[in-house]
Order: C-alpha cells, then sequence, then structure tokens
C-alpha cells in the first residue's frame, strides 16, 4: 500500500526525471474536469506500461521530465497510489504537467527504446487489471539505465 511520505522520499531520492504515460491533451475532445493531481512515475517502465493501457484508447505517450521542474509542487498528494508504481503525484492538472515536459515520447518509441536496453514489455494491456498484473511483475530500471533512457529518447526526439 501506499505511504504519502513515500513520493516526498522518492521525489527527492536518487534520479533526476519524473515520467507519465498518458494520453496526450490533444487526444481529448473536451476540457479536463478532474483532479487537481498529476501521478507520475520515477521509472519509465512504469510510465510505458501505463501508456501501453492508454493506447487502447488513442494515441498514448510517455512524457519525461526533470524533478527539478515541479520541487514547488509536492503538497500532499491526494491521489491512492502503490508502492510498485513509484508514484510522485504532483499538485497541478495533467495538461499542465505536460507543458512543462521535456520530451513526449510515442509508446511504441518508448518500447523500442526499453527494448534495447533489455526490457521485453507487453505493448498492449486492455484493461486495470492486465496493467495491475504488469506493474507488479516488471522489473525497475537502476539509474543508470534510466538516464541512458532518457538519452536515448532524446536521440530519437532531435531524428538521430
Amino acid at each position: 500500500m501506499y505511504d504519502d511520505r513515500q513520493h516526498l522520499d522518492l521525489f527527492l531520492g536518487p534520479g533526476r526525471y519524473l515520467f507519465r504515460g498518458t494520453l496526450p491533451s490533444s487526444a481529448f475532445t473536451t476540457e479536463y474536469l478532474g483532479s487537481g493531481v498529476t501521478p507520475t512515475s520515477i521509472d519509465p517502465i512504469v510510465a510505458t506500461l501505463f501508456a501501453c493501457q492508454k493506447r487502447m484508447e488513442g494515441p498514448a505517450v510517455v512524457l519525461v521530465a526533470l524533478k527539478s521542474d515541479f520541487s514547488d509542487l509536492l503538497n500532499g498528494p491526494s491521489l491512492k497510489s502503490f508502492g510498485y508504481e513509484l508514484a510522485v503525484n504532483l499538485e497541478l492538472p495533467p495538461f499542465e504537467f505536460e507543458k512543462r515536459c521535456r520530451h513526449c515520447i510515442a509508446v511504441n518509441d518508448s518500447l523500442a527504446v526499453l527494448g534495447e536496453l533489455g526490457y521485453r514489455l507487453p505493448s498492449v494491456l486492455p484493461d486495470g487489471g492486465a496493467l495491475t498484473q504488469a506493474l507488479t511483475q516488471s522489473p525497475r530500471m537502476l539509474m543508470d539505465e534510466i538516464d541512458r533512457y532518457v538519452e536515448l529518447c532524446q536521440q530519437l526526439a532531435e531524428g538521430g
């Protein structure tokens, strides 16, 4: 189960990045009316798995952000999360998080980069049960692997 202090420990811990698997805000036809909290993860595998489930609804992406860009937004998350998500919940709406991200990676590109690093993930997760199973059974990345993931995603974004 999730301990509310965990998000702060994860945010302040090693690693420079936050990741979110979602649909781009352009995929929505109505204005966002949900919570002002955005769930993220410190592990791109987690974000990619969420994107693999979201792809059932549209063009899923993995958003990549620098932790340092959000240090003022950690005032007590109000979303239910689980330890295996390595979640950091930020006090801002998802569309604002997207605007402040450094990279937006198509889910297929994220899967390809993870594959290049030796991680094989399911490309489609049809429902929440499949997502939970994948999250609990998938490995977690080491910090140097996360840095390499971001580096490879940057190269993709720059066309090289």
